[in-house]
């Protein structure tokens, strides 16, 4: 995770602290350690209007197959707007592909999370085909 160009953080350092382990989690491109510690079982995940993933064994079997056609993703928040459990994030993704083509991806997501902090919906909005260009 880059943590240069945040400018606004609304959550408090512990949530920070969550959500940077979360991002962590995803730059890792490691489905099973993301899902396990940071998503409640029953977490809702949609991606653009794709039909919705239900559940943690749908979102590891997709993003498993996503993730493996990048050799790596970095995130960086610009600006995290909202409360503890329930907030919206402006971030800039960075993908390398095998390749070694990359590709600087603008995109916004919105998570929910329970009282365990686990996340519950998780919403994101993203243009996919720089990422494949």
């Amino acid at each position: 995770m880059i943590t240069a160009s945040l400018r606004v953080n609304q959550l408090s350092p512990g949530a920070t602290d969550w959500y940077a382990g979360y991002l962590a989690a995803l730059d890792s491109a490691d489905p099973e350690a993301w899902t396990s510690k940071y998503l409640h079982p029953e977490c809702v995940l949609h991606i653009n209007n794709d039909l919705p993933l239900d559940g943690v064994g749908e979102i590891r079997a997709r993003l498993g197959l996503r993730w493996a056609t990048f050799a790596s993703i970095r995130h960086e928040p610009l600006n995290i707007y909202g409360n503890d459990n329930q907030f919206a994030v402006e971030l800039i993704c960075h993908y390398e592909r095998h390749d070694g083509k990359r590709a600087d991806v603008p995109l916004a997501t919105f998570v929910d999370r329970d009282a365990s902090g686990r996340a519950t919906m998780i919403n994101i909005y993203i243009d996919p085909k720089p990422q494949f260009v």
